[in-house]
């Protein structure tokens, strides 16, 4: 098997919402605008053992993403402030592209002996882990769960096809 985790950094690549900001692998300075590709201690599990040897899997890692938060009311002085509303939007876009790949059948390429069977995150939405008001501007820690179910048949004893 290909490394998943660079595999998946290659696919997410094109998600135009990652695009945009930079993208850091496990570790970084939490800065305004910027993503975490982050791996879970336990990132892979066999959901199901095959009578040929095949097993379906389960990889699981993390998109975490800082915006800065205003601190401005929704509605000041007759102008709205969708400045909070925007940087969740642009997290959401992340969800949305992640789940329309897996709708298109759209899978990152695990290498020979792998078939991705879905994609998808685990919500719907992102989900606002916290705001750290220690930093200037205050940021705001949104993260997004993603689950990859694949067939593993390397150690398959014989195959139909």
């Amino acid at each position: 098997m290909m490394d998943k985790n660079q595999v998946m950094i290659q696919f997410l690549m094109g998600c135009p919402a990652i695009q945009e900001t930079p993208l850091f692998f496990n570790f970084a300075q939490e800065e305004e605008d910027t993503n975490h590709f982050l791996t879970i201690s336990e990132d892979e599990k066999t959901i199901k053992d095959f009578v040929d040897g095949s097993r379906l899997r389960k990889y699981t890692f993390q998109i975490v993403s800082y915006k800065s938060v205003s601190h401005n009311p929704l509605v000041e002085a007759d102008v709205i402030n969708d400045e909070n509303l925007e940087d969740l939007a642009s997290v959401q876009a992340i969800v949305d592209w992640i789940n329309e790949q897996n709708e298109n059948q759209f899978f990152p390429n695990f290498g020979t002996g792998y078939t991705i069977e879905s994609m998808k995150t685990v919500q719907t939405d992102p989900r606002l882990n916290g705001v750290d008001t220690s930093v200037n501007p205050p940021l705001a820690q949104y993260s997004v769960a993603v689950e990859v179910t694949y067939l593993d048949k390397t150690k398959m004893i014989w195959s139909t096809t």
